[in-house]
């Protein structure tokens, strides 16, 4: 009997009223040359027949995860199926390119807990780890050092560490590690920063996290996501409440990216860039932080600001730290900032900070540095900034304004949906698509029926064929005036 080793999910049929908006086709891949030598180890541990020495199969399964990272070499699949362990899973042995180690939770249900670590990989590769939840560990949920081509997805980490003095630790903690993976994760409520990547770690995606309430508790600290390496890639993260910035680019060196994030009511900076040059920060919705919205400070030259909507932040600040966007005197040299769009709904706030002098105007900052010469001073127009929906609606000046060869910009937005042309505003960007939008989200014209942001589930997504699988796409949304009404797989 062959074995189920991989999915693609090709195509999808959402429906929006009675338009086909896209058309989905789930395609099974079964035994193969390649495929035949894949071997899936089932970790059960709520099975009564389970056993470490056993074949590891679904009727006998292990007991524990450990067990499985102890057997698995390349081309295996760790499933773990139910219940919650109280152990720390350390591979034994990496991957090869394209023949990765694999350890997959059925979902997130399956809760790693109670140790150092959830997950602790040193000097390791090609190793994936999806769809768990890790919490309560005493160090960082999920720990990596000196690794590469490792990816983490969807895993919820969790309550790592405690809020006292010598007993915080990260979510997720990255160290000396390269061309990774981060994607789909959420880390929450840890007592230090979500996501963490420090001591040459370069060349790692950090894509579509979400990241919020961190706080070591006793000192303003910790941060959504946190790196302090260079060349690195933040994209379409979710980063709220957090004790310190949602963002923060710290002592990195230079050449790291920030595109395209959600950024909203952290208790620092929406997003920080500190010590590091040369960054890229564009296309990212930044609202209502504690001090400088978008803040380049620390001897930070070369910075790149463009296409961002930053609101209403720093309104409440008094150290000093104002403005929806700040750059220091020591940063000025070699940054430049165009197409952004800002506003203040109250009083008491700052637009600019340039170099040290405040600036209330696009105007005012335009004649007196030459920054800003296609920025836009005007409330966005969100969907509901009380409720945190930062979407735009019809007529909001972020539509069909920004410069789509702006460093860094991408084809798609926060959601994955394309740009689009809104045919009731008038193209006033730049770049070969005159009409992507400013900000992390692009707006839907009603009129268009734009696709669904299509998100798909399957359940399990591996095991001996022939396998039943449940396909779940309940997790897809459609904004415009015609939402999702079918399904088809």
């Amino acid at each position: 009997m062959g074995r189920l080793t991989s999915m693609s999910l090709r195509r999808w049929v959402l429906r929006s009223d009675t338009v086909l908006l896209a058309v989905l086709l789930v395609t099974i891949s079964v035994p193969s040359a390649v495929s035949a030598a894949t071997t899936i180890l089932y970790v059960d541990r709520t099975n009564t027949s389970c056993s470490n020495s056993g074949p590891a199969t679904q009727a006998v399964p292990l007991c524990t995860i450990g067990a499985g990272a102890t057997r698995a070499r390349a081309g295996t699949t760790v499933e773990v199926l139910n219940g919650t362990y109280n152990e720390r899973v350390v591979p034994s042995a990496s991957g090869t390119p394209g023949v990765p180690i694999v350890f997959d939770a059925a979902d997130r249900s399956v809760t790693v807990t109670g140790a150092a670590n959830g997950f602790y990989l040193s000097s390791r590769h090609d190793i994936t780890i999806s769809n768990f939840t890790i919490a309560g560990t005493t160090g960082a949920g999920i720990y990596l050092s000196s690794c590469s081509r490792i990816v983490v997805s969807r895993n919820t980490v969790t309550t790592s560490g405690q809020p006292s003095s010598g007993s915080t630790a990260q979510g997720i903690s990255v160290h000396s590690t390269t061309a990774s993976t981060f994607i789909g994760n959420t880390a929450a409520r840890n007592s230090d920063s979500g996501i963490y990547l420090v001591s040459s770690s370069t060349g790692n995606v950090i894509q579509g996290n979400t990241t919020y309430a961190n706080a070591r508790g006793y000192t303003r600290a910790a941060a959504g996501i946190d790196v302090r390496s260079s060349g690195n890639t933040v994209v379409g993260n979710l980063s709220y409440q957090n004790e310190d910035s949602g963002v923060q680019i710290y002592n990195a060196g230079s050449g790291d990216t920030v595109v395209g994030n959600l950024v909203w009511g952290n208790g620092d900076h929406g997003i920080d860039n500190l010590s590091s040059s040369g960054t890229v920060i564009t296309s990212n919705t930044v609202y209502a932080n504690t001090t400088s919205g978008i803040n380049v400070e620390g001897n930070s030259s070369g910075a790149t600001i463009m296409n961002n909507v930053s609101v209403d932040n720093a309104l409440t600040n008094t150290f000093g730290q104002k403005g929806n966007i700040r750059v220091d005197a020591n940063s000025a040299s070699g940054t430049t900032m165009d197409y952004d769009l800002v506003f203040l709904s109250t009083t008491g706030g700052v637009q600019f900070s340039w170099a040290g002098v405040k600036y209330q105007s696009v105007a005012a900052l335009n004649a007196a540095t030459g920054g800003e010469g296609r920025g836009i001073q005007n409330d966005p127009k969100f969907v509901s900034s009380t409720g945190h929906d930062l979407h735009l609606v019809a007529g909001s000046p972020g539509i069909d304004s920004a410069n789509s060869s702006a460093p860094a910009e991408t084809s798609t937005d926060f959601e994955g949906r394309a740009r689009i042309d809104d045919p009731a505003t008038t193209n006033t960007g730049a770049g070969p698509r005159a009409f992507d939008d400013r900000g992390a989200y692009e707006f839907q014209p009603a009129t268009s029926d734009a696709a669904p942001a299509a998100s798909l589930t399957v359940t399990p997504n591996s095991g001996t064929a022939p396998l039943a699988v449940t396909a779940d796409a309940s997790a897809s949304t459609d904004i415009d005036a015609t939402p999702i009404s079918t399904y088809a797989f």
